[in-house]
């Protein structure tokens, strides 16, 4: 996150170029489906491993999204031209107790019992 592709704006100061170039995106935000399975994903430590075959990891991602689709299709509102999520939706979707349990949320209350952002951080790295 630190890279500066990452950290690059989706505003383009001065004239913008043409689209031809692919130089600036519309930013549009995650269908219900795709913010689910990415809950899910960096949710579950163990939902799937890097070093699995091809077809282990497909199958634990199959699994993960259709978890991902039966639990978010009601608790998400379906994308519309005017959708525009609030940062207290956002926010209580990543830290809500209840929501999180609902969700499957592992994540959370492994770091919690961490008792600073120091040892979280190291925990994080030690997951897989």
């Amino acid at each position: 996150m630190s890279s500066r592709a990452y950290a690059r704006s989706s505003e383009w100061k001065g004239k913008e170029p043409g689209k031809e170039l692919f130089a600036v995106a519309i930013v549009r935000p995650l269908t219900p489906a795709q913010w689910g399975l990415s809950q899910r994903l960096a949710s579950e430590p163990t939902a799937w491993n890097a070093t699995d075959p091809a077809e282990l990891r497909l199958k634990a991602l199959d699994g993960q999204e259709a978890q991902a689709q039966k639990i978010f299709r009601g608790l998400i509102e379906q994308l519309r031209d005017d959708f525009q999520i609030g940062i207290t939706e956002s926010l209580k979707l990543s830290n809500d107790a209840a929501l999180l349990k609902m969700t499957g949320d592992k994540l959370i209350p492994i770091l919690k019992k961490q008792p600073d952002h120091r040892r979280r951080i190291e925990r994080l790295k030690n997951l897989r």
